[in-house]
């Protein structure tokens, strides 16, 4: 599926490729001998250049997305502790608003699954514990409350914030919605240095 950053990013790389061979082409015309070594000249400059273009792109895309791979794919235990995980919560997880939680109040213990548009969620979190909501963030509309610990994104199990990190980027580029289960716990006491000036 793609963006509109990737079609944006297409159509600029195109344009700048069309743009560099027809300066080639431009120069190579004004500066043409006769004979068939122009002809040759030219096809070997435009063969350079496809080339060069071609070994760019490649090493770009191996400095960029080797390490993507390293902190998507690597993550240990395999799919065993995904199933027993998402086995445990499915007891125990419930879907809800943002008002029906105001109005009620969160349970302690009971997994809350919160969808969030595309963009700013309006939280952080450590080791999976939510450490900030930003009071006029998608979090704070919903509930989502300090301390909360984060189990899944976008419906699978996570252990770890690498991991949660990569699935809620995975989420930002190709879903409609992302859902995000929350185990509701006490709230963190987070404490607030204020600097007298």
């Amino acid at each position: 599926v793609w963006t509109y950053r990737d079609v944006f990013a297409t159509a600029i790389s195109t344009l700048v490729i069309s743009g560099c061979w027809f300066l080639l082409v431009v120069i190579s015309w004004r500066l043409r001998s006769s004979g068939i070594e122009w002809v040759l000249s030219n096809l070997l400059a435009f063969g350079q250049d496809f080339f060069l273009r071609a070994v760019q792109m490649f090493i770009v895309e191996v400095i960029l997305f080797v390490p993507c791979c390293c902190l998507c794919c690597c993550r240990g235990d395999g799919d065993s502790g995904k199933s027993r995980g998402a086995a445990s919560l499915a007891n125990r997880e419930h879907s809800v608003s943002g008002v029906e939680m105001a109005n009620r109040g969160p349970e302690r213990g009971r997994v809350y699954t919160v969808s969030f548009d595309p963009g700013m969620i309006g939280f952080k979190f450590c080791r999976l514990a939510v450490t900030h909501v930003n009071p006029w963030g998608q979090a704070a509309n919903f509930g989502v409350r300090l301390g909360w610990k984060v189990v899944s994104v976008n419906n699978q199990h996570v252990r770890d914030d690498k991991e949660a990190t990569c699935l809620l980027q995975d989420a930002h580029r190709v879903s409609d919605e992302i859902p995000i289960s929350f185990l509701a716990q006490e709230e963190l006491l987070v404490g607030t240095v204020v600097a007298n000036r």
